[in-house]
């Protein structure tokens, strides 16, 4: 190799690094979930509106707050990512938790009534890596409201664990997407469950 390839091979060797350790802002709308591909390959669809099934019960979701420290969401083989609006994401998908006896509703203010009500703080959003392996975790904290104003407690620990391949944000953004519904699966079941006890079943 001729001392110019050798040279410019360092070069591009140094660029692709500064580009993995490049920090990434990641976005809400990055992090909501893409629409599903047609079978055709066409553009994909937006999705379908949703629709509650008959007789499904209205929960009600307050603002979701922050409590994290900071906007890192962690640093995956020495590239560091971050976001101020996990807050966002998060909201956007708790309010698309729906089931046959559920459907969750942002509140518009006090008048809106219903037999619960959601306080959601984040508390942790984090993705890590360890060899080959990343992890992202989302913990949010659940203040489950009657209508008599009374609160019950309740932190969600969602986790995901995959291969890592290149550090991308496209794999840190699955990773996250996938934590999050593993710990909105959760609350959604909590919400369920919460319904069915014998103060709020009337």
């Amino acid at each position: 190799m001729s001392a110019r390839r050798r040279v410019l091979s360092a070069a591009l060797c140094a660029a692709a690094l500064v580009a993995c350790r490049t920090p990434v802002e990641v976005v809400a709308s990055s992090l909501a979930a893409p629409p599903a591909a047609s079978d055709d390959g066409a553009e994909p669809a937006p999705p379908a509106p949703r629709k509650p099934a008959p007789g499904a019960q209205p929960v009600w979701l307050e603002s979701v707050e922050d409590r994290r420290t900071d906007p890192s969401l962690g640093d995956v083989h020495g590239r560091p990512f971050s976001s101020t609006q996990v807050s966002q994401w998060l909201e956007r998908e708790l309010e698309s938790l729906v089931s046959p006896t559920i459907y969750v509703m942002k509140a518009t203010g006090p008048g809106a009534g219903g037999k619960l009500w959601l306080r959601a703080r984040i508390l942790k959003a984090y993705v890590s890596g360890v060899g080959v392996t990343k992890t992202a975790t989302v913990v949010l904290e659940i203040d489950f409201v009657a209508p008599d104003g009374s609160a019950t407690s309740r932190v969600f620990r969602g986790q995901h664990a995959s291969m890592n391949w290149w550090n991308t944000e496209g794999e840190v953004i699955a990773a996250l997407r996938e934590a999050g519904s593993n710990c909105l699966e959760q609350i959604r079941l909590a919400i369920e469950a919460r319904l069915r006890t014998p103060d709020l079943r009337g």
